[in-house]
């Protein structure tokens, strides 16, 4: 039988209100940091286990976060998957539920009515996580009028007021390319997913390889970007960057996924990686333990990502941050047996 507030209060002699105040979290400063302690203690002995539903209906919060993704899909994919991770490290903590948000609900674009919206509003979540970078600015926007707090994790909108966990993506392709550049490489191709418009992520990592091959006094050269529509068209990209007249002797990956799926293409035709050509790729997703040559790769701190945007949102949920705040991660160059 479950055990109930009452008998909390019973064997903490303490009133029944006073229990519920602690167990919701209603207490304020009505009740000493010496009766909060003792109530806590007696309710962990006695096993007591809150009502979810009954705690909502009092609290009028539903202890869930939402994580806007763009599919379902994206959850077997190692980058979200550890985002996903270091989230319910904090959620596991605090008592709170994690609920999946999928944002393309519609097919068609131009009628797309925003699925994270519907929870937003139906009060199913107390606040979002946003992780898909599909999402648009004025969408973001639309829901920051709604007052319900939320995250940006990996994106910002300039000139907006808005809380953000955000990687130096700029940093970490500059460090990729400058190894690369004072490796002896000339030529350096660099993958990034085909997108309209660029996801923020990508703007920032192009930008960190324009900077280093300005600093190396390197020309850019479009024809050395692929952007292939999907992983599927990324070995045929690869194929026209291989057939130039001046070819790569270095590739950059937005994405580890494509770093490794280029290993079979370069392999297929007689080249050898690194001796022929380079590969670095990008997020460090643990590809290096089932390929070979071990790949290269910028790390980047998923699992940190998640917990920090949980642990933010959760103190705007509870009344602990008020003003918005902006959180960057450093990533690292990791270097492997393929560069």
């Amino acid at each position: 039988m479950a055990v109930t507030q009452e008998q909390v209060a019973i064997k903490a002699g303490v009133s029944r209100s006073a229990v519920s105040q602690v167990i919701n979290n209603r207490h304020g400063n009505r009740i000493s940091e010496e009766m909060y302690a003792s109530i806590l203690k007696v309710a962990e002995e006695l096993g007591y286990q809150p009502h979810a539903i009954g705690r909502s209906l009092v609290t009028n919060k539903a202890y869930t976060i939402g994580l806007a993704l763009y599919s379902f899909d994206y959850i077997k994919v190692g980058y979200f998957a550890a985002i996903i991770g270091g989230m319910e490290k904090v959620l596991g903590r605090k008592d709170y539920n994690l609920q999946v948000c999928i944002t393309d609900k519609q097919p068609v674009k131009e009628s797309r009515n925003l699925y994270f919206m519907k929870k937003v509003k139906s009060l199913c979540v107390d606040g979002l996580i946003i992780v898909d970078q599909a999402v648009e600015d004025k969408d973001i926007l639309e829901l920051k009028n709604t007052g319900v707090p939320f995250i940006l994790v990996d994106r910002e909108i300039q000139g907006e007021e808005l809380n953000y966990v955000l990687v130096d993506n700029t940093a970490g392709m500059f460090e990729a390319t400058e190894y690369l550049i004072k490796s002896g490489h000339r030529r350096i191709g660099f993958m990034l997913e085909k997108q309209t418009p660029r996801f923020y992520k990508d703007i920032e990592m192009l930008k960190g390889y324009k900077l280093a091959l300005h600093k190396w006094g390197l020309n850019y050269d479009e024809n050395l970007i692929g952007e292939p529509p999907s992983l599927c068209e990324t070995s045929k990209i690869i194929d026209g960057l291989l057939k130039l007249s001046s070819p790569p002797t270095a590739l950059l990956f937005a994405a580890d996924k494509a770093a490794v799926h280029s290993y079979r293409i370069i392999k297929k035709k007689g080249l050898r990686i690194p001796e022929d050509i380079a590969i670095i790729g990008y997020d460090d997703e643990d590809f290096d333990i089932v390929v070979e040559p071990q790949l290269s790769s910028v790390h980047v701190p998923l699992s940190e990502i998640g917990e920090i945007a949980t642990d933010m949102l959760l103190n705007i949920i509870e009344g602990e941050q008020v003003k918005p705040c902006k959180r960057v991660l450093s990533p690292k160059l990791i270097i492997r047996e393929s560069s």
